[in-house]
């Protein structure tokens, strides 16, 4: 880690993606996005790395889709003839 590193809080990530400093809470917590904890209280003081947010921002990127499976094709069923 380099000595000029910027730390982001949660309501600067949640400004850079659009939501909530509660929503960026939630991803810490769930441990979506690796956060350090700053404060020596017990009242938690998160700052988030740049690369652990681009990590992030990767994880939640669009993969390329599966390739689908092969649609059945239904056969039809014989007609009874009657003599």
């Amino acid at each position: 880690m380099n000595k000029d590193t910027r730390f982001l809080s949660p309501p600067e990530v949640g400004r850079i993606l659009g939501v909530g400093a509660d929503k960026v809470l939630s991803f810490i917590a769930s441990g979506e996005l690796r956060a350090i904890n700053t404060s020596l209280s017990n009242r938690a003081r998160w700052k988030i790395d740049p690369s652990d947010f681009n990590t992030f921002l990767a994880s939640r990127a669009n993969h390329k889709p599966s390739p689908q499976r092969p649609r059945r094709v239904s056969i039809p069923k014989p007609k009874k003839t009657y003599v």
